[in-house]
């Protein structure tokens, strides 16, 4: 995990940052961002395994989904480790846990959405961050033959519908109602 701050143009960067021109040349650009700070151990939380994903909440929560460690890592504006959203008691009070989490999304409301890459499906997590339900898969007659749903970005409006980026698809982002019923692909680009 990195995090980037804007810095005086004259800092130095340890990189060259570079653009193309439209004949395809390479172009010098000025740096945008330029690392000041690694952060990788976390105390009790230990350190991070293939992070992917980072989003900040409305209290200046960070929350990162720690992939290898099966888990979305809460850290408050000091970057000490508030929350762990790993294992929880789901729907019917049975023991449950996310499996290679890829993304987290925070919702206008403070809900936490976890595309839990690993167990195919989409879990939310209240303000508190406290379980609240699994929007499982969409049902396989909604989707093509041999589709493998693998959630690994995901975002909600305000009106609570869901949009999912799921793995090895070219057929756009799986469009879900706040309830996790289908709606389509949007978004897919068409090939001629």
């Amino acid at each position: 995990l990195c995090l980037l701050t804007a810095l005086p143009a004259a800092a130095q960067a340890p990189y060259e940052t570079y653009t193309y021109a439209y004949n395809g040349d390479e172009l010098i650009a000025p740096n945008a961002y330029t690392p000041v700070r690694k952060l990788s151990s976390f105390g009790e939380a230990g350190t991070l395994n293939t992070p992917s994903d980072i989003v900040l909440d409305g209290g200046g929560n960070l929350l990162i989904a720690d992939r290898g460690n099966d888990r979305i890592l809460v850290l408050d504006r000091g970057y000490q480790c508030i929350a762990i959203l790993a294992d929880f008691t789901g729907e019917a009070g049975q023991p449950d846990a996310l499996k290679a989490p890829e993304g987290v999304f925070v919702a206008w409301d403070g809900s936490v959405y976890v595309a839990d890459t690993g167990n195919g499906r989409v879990v939310v997590f209240g303000e508190d961050y406290s379980f609240q339900r699994i929007v499982e898969a969409p049902p396989a007659d909604s989707l093509p033959e041999n589709y493998l749903y693998q959630p690994s970005a995901v975002a909600v409006d305000r009106a609570g519908r869901l949009y999912v980026i799921s793995k090895n698809t070219n057929m756009g982002v799986v469009a879900l109602e706040a309830d996790g019923s289908f709606v389509g692909f949007v978004g897919a680009q068409k090939v001629t």
